[in-house]
């Protein structure tokens, strides 16, 4: 998976999905104890979508207080980007400190997302705001500041301008810009691949959280020279040899957990007086091959469900991971069963819930499931 949405452009990480709160009930959020306290709803058409030749990452911009001069970037001095994984869930904070603005200078946040995919969200932190931003068309776009609207939220609905571009204006003292995205990794050439974008300017580091879900057989980067500090057969700690490196190509990072040593992971996070459960299954394999899993069947156990996202599975195709979130009440431990067929035969695979999953994967589970609901939503429309 490209968590920037493609290509090797400097683009931020923005994620396919529905947003968490644009009429769905927002639980845990990701990225803080509080979540957004804003939702900034984009309206663009298809038509200008397609016109995006150049997307630009979200960016503290600013003019002369009062002037109708087009904005300016402000100075990049350092972009720390942290990314924490749990099998094929990946998690990334990209925080961004800019050079002060002139005294007196009105300051925003300026973005124009890639043209693909049609439907983007994200968090983005600056200063005293905190948003939940979600791109749609039209129609899609005012149903969802509408549900926002009705849910309680401060809720702001933007319009793109002709260029794609689309500029939020901020309160004075914002120098930091924090954007935040959760995603789920492809499978190429017998290994997820994730890639983060490159940090063209100012100072930067990088740090990757590996939790491979079983132990990790390989780890590895095409596009730059990484140390792999190994904290346990499942759990490795990332970095770039040379952090500058990053200032001129996306990070392209592959890793690799043999499903036979392996099947998966289950998180489980409390949620008021439920809990929310993930289960991550790896791509299936016959002969270190990718095969598909046809007649996918979930056993629960003795967990209570009352909701189940998606609720019907049918056929994972080849190299593609199983991602299924429930609801379940009160507390639960696992096991869940997994059953199927792969290559005409009969599988059945047995994940258990992870002992210690890192904070930031657990966070994730609210906007996967918010965002499944979202889709639901609008289907049923």
């Amino acid at each position: 998976m490209r968590l920037p949405g493609g290509g090797r452009a400097a683009v931020a990480a923005i994620v396919i999905g529905a947003l968490a709160g644009c009429g769905i009930p927002v639980h845990v959020p990701f990225g803080g104890e509080t979540g957004p306290s804003e939702v900034w709803v984009v309206s663009r058409a298809a038509k200008t979508a397609r016109q995006v030749v150049t997307p630009a990452a979200p960016a503290l911009v600013s003019r002369h207080a009062g002037s109708a001069e087009a904005p300016v970037v402000l100075d990049v001095v350092r972009s720390d980007v942290s990314v924490t994984v749990i099998g094929p869930l990946a998690s990334v904070t990209r925080s961004t400190r800019y050079a002060a603005p002139a005294s007196g200078a009105d300051t925003f946040v300026a973005f124009t997302p890639p043209p693909s995919p049609a439907q983007q969200d994200f968090t983005i932190r600056a200063g005293s705001r905190t948003a939940r931003v979600l791109v749609r068309e039209p129609d899609e776009a005012q149903y969802a500041y509408e549900s926002a609207r009705r849910e309680g939220q401060t809720a702001t609905l933007l319009t793109a301008d002709a260029s794609g571009r689309v500029v939020v204006p901020l309160t004075a003292g914002a120098g930091e810009l924090v954007v935040e995205t959760v995603g789920i990794a492809g499978w190429h050439d017998g290994a997820y691949e994730l890639t983060v974008p490159r940090v063209p300017e100012g100072d930067a580091t990088l740090a990757v959280d590996l939790h491979g879900g079983g132990p990790v057989v390989v780890v590895s980067s095409p596009s730059h020279t990484i140390d792999a500090r190994p904290i346990a057969l499942d759990h490795l700690r990332v970095t770039l040899q040379d952090p500058s490196a990053l200032r001129t190509d996306d990070f392209v990072l592959r890793y690799r957990v043999d499903p036979s040593e392996s099947p998966g992971a289950l998180l489980v996070e409390p949620d008021g007086g439920g809990t929310l459960v993930g289960l991550l299954v790896h791509p299936q394999e016959d002969n270190h091959e990718p095969v598909a899993l046809a007649n996918v069947s979930i056993n629960w156990g003795a967990a209570q469900v009352s909701e189940v996202r998606p609720p019907a599975i049918g056929t994972i195709a080849p190299g593609r991971p199983l991602v299924v979130l429930a609801r379940v009440h009160g507390g639960w431990s696992g096991p869940v069963t997994v059953t199927g067929r792969a290559s005409g035969r009969p599988r059945t695979l047995t994940v258990g819930v992870e002992a210690s999953p890192p904070v930031q994967g657990l966070q994730a589970l609210p906007v996967l499931w918010a965002r499944a609901a979202r889709g639901e939503a609008v289907a049923s429309r």
